[in-house]
């Protein structure tokens, strides 16, 4: 399956309507990005304690930095999504609660 991002987002948009579908969307390849993220810090920092001595030999003081700098930055990815003032999760929220509404007036 080779979707190309704007082809997933026409999709979202067909099944979701404009609004929903483009917000949804950039929600979607928000996350992506964060999962890139946290899969290259993992094996780097997380995995065999070989691999950060190894770190630790050819060059702590950079090792230490770009950890720190991408943990950071991991974080702030996160506190970015779940803020609750961004307009995407406000949109789906949104679409929760009127789906909601709808589905208890039909039962």
């Amino acid at each position: 399956m080779d979707e190309s991002p704007d082809d997933i987002k026409a999709n979202y948009i067909t099944l979701m309507g404009q609004r929903l579908g483009a917000d949804f969307s950039e929600l979607m390849q928000d996350a992506a990005r964060l999962h890139l993220k946290w899969n290259e810090f993992l094996p780097l920092y997380a995995g065999p304690k070989s691999r950060v001595d190894d770190m630790n030999k050819a060059a702590p003081g950079f090792f230490f930095l770009a950890q720190h700098a991408w943990w950071n930055d991991i974080i702030l990815h996160i506190f970015r999504m779940t803020d609750p003032d961004r307009r995407v999760l406000s949109i789906l929220k949104l679409n929760v609660r009127l789906s909601s509404r709808q589905d208890s007036r039909r039962g």
